[in-house]
């Protein structure tokens, strides 16, 4: 399950599953986890920068907001 504060457009094959019963957590080492973005369909965004759960955030222009808080 993807967390409420990813942008939209970030995936993870973790992310298919739902959380486990102690609730989410990240992976002990985000480097070994492959995210991509559906825009690009790369390991990059469509603005060039890395995709990745710390990576895709408010600061970036692609970013879209998975849940409105």
């Amino acid at each position: 399950m993807k967390p409420p504060t990813a942008c939209y457009w970030l995936m993870n094959k973790a992310f298919a599953f739902p959380p486990p019963p102690e609730g989410y957590s990240l992976p002990p080492d985000p480097l070994t986890t492959t995210c991509w973005c559906l825009q690009s369909m790369e390991a990059f965004g469509s603005d060039g920068g890395e995709a990745s759960l710390e990576a895709c955030n408010r600061t970036r222009d692609c970013y879209k907001p998975e849940v409105d808080l």
